[in-house]
């Protein structure tokens, strides 16, 4: 039963019960509860897992790791496919010594919104991302397990920031010449300030004839 445990251990405390609560709502001693919990499943009837799921009102499916279909409704538009996530955002909490309270007051996401990020496969949202990895001090990209880079240097913050205050022609000329510069070894911040300056007066050319003039 791929996932049970986890899906067990987080459902439950999304609906705020003890293991003993659980337990006495299935009919099994608050032990068994934590030995499911901890991956030790041999042997649990059908008739169980449909009790579970009905307690934590998920689908049996789901419980079982079997569907995506979390609530037997068959939507599962919002379905969070990083099946990691919750762990890594628990552990960067951890190495950064930030506990659920602060992490909940300091992102300003409503408490039942945060739990479903945190012990569901609920999809954050752009904007609840950008508050969570802001009060993490990780990139999103990192956050999301798609760089191993946890955080910007200042001068990659500077240059992006720079490079927001470009109008577009500006910004294009720029991405043009990324290649180029890194081979000459131009600083790339230094150019985006010469760019700032130049702003409606002629560009150097990208490698082609002709100079580009900026709107």
């Amino acid at each position: 039963m791929p996932d049970f445990n986890k899906t067990l251990r987080n459902y439950r405390k999304m609906q705020n019960m003890t293991q003993a609560e659980l337990g006495k709502r299935v009919g099994v001693s608050s032990q068994v509860i934590s030995n499911w919990e901890r991956g030790y499943t041999t042997g649990i009837s059908a008739e169980m897992i449909t009790k579970l799921a009905e307690a934590l009102n998920i689908g049996s499916a789901f419980l079982l790791g079997a569907s995506k279909d979390f609530d037997g409704k068959g939507d599962y538009s919002d379905y969070f496919y990083d099946n990691d996530f919750q762990d890594r955002v628990k552990n960067i909490m951890e190495e950064n010594n930030i506990s659920y309270e602060k992490l909940l007051k300091k992102t300003g996401i409503p408490e039942e919104k945060l739990n479903s990020y945190l012990y569901s496969r609920k999809q954050p949202s752009i904007e609840d991302l950008i508050k969570m990895s802001g009060v993490l001090n990780v990139t999103i990209d990192y956050l999301l397990d798609n760089s191993q880079r946890k955080r910007l240097t200042e001068n990659e913050e500077l240059l992006l920031s720079s490079f927001s205050k470009c109008n577009s022609e500006c910004q294009a000329y720029l991405i043009a010449k990324a290649g180029v510069l890194s081979v000459e070894g131009i600083s790339a911040v230094a150019a985006v300030e010469r760019c700032l300056d130049n702003e409606g007066k002629s560009l150097p050319s990208s490698g082609t004839e002709g100079d580009t003039k900026v709107g």
